[in-house]
């Protein structure tokens, strides 16, 4: 059976974008990010994958990407989706849809946002990691989109966390930073 988790970073507000971008670079998450979805199937809106192609100049490799999308015709730029060697698959409309592509492999889905997707999948997921960065962002000269995740935990059990942890940000402060992960206790 294919496990679903929810991958994320946000910081206490659980902002988690900023104009489509993430409010924090730390390198360590993207580490551990790549480290728990290697080899797996991760799932993202249109917004995520255009994010990340802007970030890297191409799909992540090691995954097989689905892109959940309302528009039937988007086409990934640059991206052939006839080439199975490319790991996109696109588009998606639907949970259903993604659940049925993933039934029959031996792989877990990975939720990585953004915003809205986190939220359909949120009845579902069997597992959340979060990077819990313990600072607020401060918003007040940012214009644009801010998307947040806040998922109900009232069903998960902490399974473990990771010692504070501390990076430097674009301005020199420095910020502290945790690992959680959760498992779903009920139903």
């Amino acid at each position: 059976m294919t496990r679903i988790k929810a991958i994320y970073m946000s910081d206490l507000n659980g902002l988690i974008g900023i104009n489509d971008t993430q409010p924090f670079h730390i390198p360590e998450d993207f580490k551990l990010f790549k480290q728990l979805t290697q080899d797996h199937i991760i799932v993202m809106g249109r917004k995520t994958y255009e994010a990340i192609i802007k970030l890297n100049g191409k799909p992540l490799k090691g995954r097989r990407q689905l892109i959940l999308t309302h528009n039937l015709n988007y086409e990934p730029e640059g991206m052939d989706l006839n080439d199975p060697t490319a790991g996109v698959v696109s588009p998606i409309d639907s949970v259903a849809g993604v659940l049925k592509l993933a039934q029959f492999r031996n792989q877990s889905l990975f939720i990585i946002g953004g915003e809205e997707i986190y939220t359909l999948f949120e009845p579902i997921l069997d597992e959340i990691y979060h990077t819990k960065v313990n600072t607020w962002v401060n918003l007040d000269d940012k214009e644009g989109h801010f998307a947040y995740y806040n998922p109900d935990l009232s069903q998960f059990t902490l399974m473990d966390t990771s010692e504070i942890k501390e990076f430097k940000d674009d301005s020199g402060n420095t910020i502290n930073y945790e690992f959680l992960h959760y498992h779903r206790t009920t139903y």
